[in-house]
């Protein structure tokens, strides 16, 4: 949900700087949106691991283009509070997304390797 605050507030702010709405200011909205749907579909024990790792792959994607737009932005000269915001705030939500989902792979597979959790 944090992702799609911060695609509104991108591309509500992108008007207020040039004088028109980017819509690429809604990616994150999107992405968002995608990994929402993807976290109530994992509430199905017979789809949460292939749902998960969908999830953490869009995440990592997610972050992954928006270091490279952001790095890309700051090289243009083109950096602007709302672009910090928006790429910024992507990657960092993002990639602590992408960190918290991994973790979580390696105690499922401990777990399950220890015999703590039936496999479904």
């Amino acid at each position: 949900m944090i992702l799609i605050v911060i695609g509104i507030l991108g591309y509500l702010g992108s008007g207020m700087i040039d004088d028109h709405y980017a819509p690429t200011a809604l990616i994150p909205a999107a992405i968002g949106a995608v990994l929402l749907v993807l976290g109530f579909l994992a509430g199905n024990p017979k789809l949460r691991m292939h749902v998960m790792h969908a999830a953490v792959l869009i995440a990592l994607i997610g972050c992954a283009m928006s270091v490279w737009r952001l790095a890309k932005t700051i090289h243009e000269g083109e950096l602007n509070g709302v672009k910090l915001f928006s790429l910024g705030g992507t990657a960092v939500v993002a990639g602590i997304f992408t960190v918290m989902c991994v973790r979580s792979f390696i105690a499922a597979r401990k777990a399950r390797q220890a015999g703590e959790v039936p496999v479904a």
